[in-house]
């Protein structure tokens, strides 16, 4: 995964977390289920990747053609996602997931 420019994945949580370890911005599709529109949420709340209005490949082409092209927002993802890493402590990771789980739960 550290080998990759970009993350072309659906927004589950351990893919969310996977992603900032490795420091590789995310590209997600349109979330459909709940627990995933609270992670796409985090993630451009946080400004760690990109989320699309659509799950079509046109779209998704479109983004990361957009995302690559774009050196200085990659950048600043990766030091986002450096940031959010340095930060994370155990009882941290609980509470973030907590507060994932719980606007999930808020949407349903």
């Amino acid at each position: 995964m550290s080998r990759a420019d970009v993350i072309l994945t659906k927004a589950g949580g351990i893919t969310l977390f996977e992603s900032i370890q490795a420091e590789v911005p995310m590209l997600v599709p349109a979330p459909f289920f709940a627990q995933e529109k609270a992670n796409a949420d985090y993630i451009i709340r946080k400004g760690i990747g990109v989320v699309t209005d659509s799950a079509s490949d046109d779209s998704q082409y479109e983004a990361l053609t957009k995302m690559l092209d774009d050196e200085a927002g990659m950048k600043g993802m990766r030091n986002q996602m450096k940031h959010i890493k340095d930060h994370l402590r155990g009882n941290e990771i609980s509470s973030i997931i907590y507060a994932l789980t719980y606007a999930a739960e808020m949407e349903a």
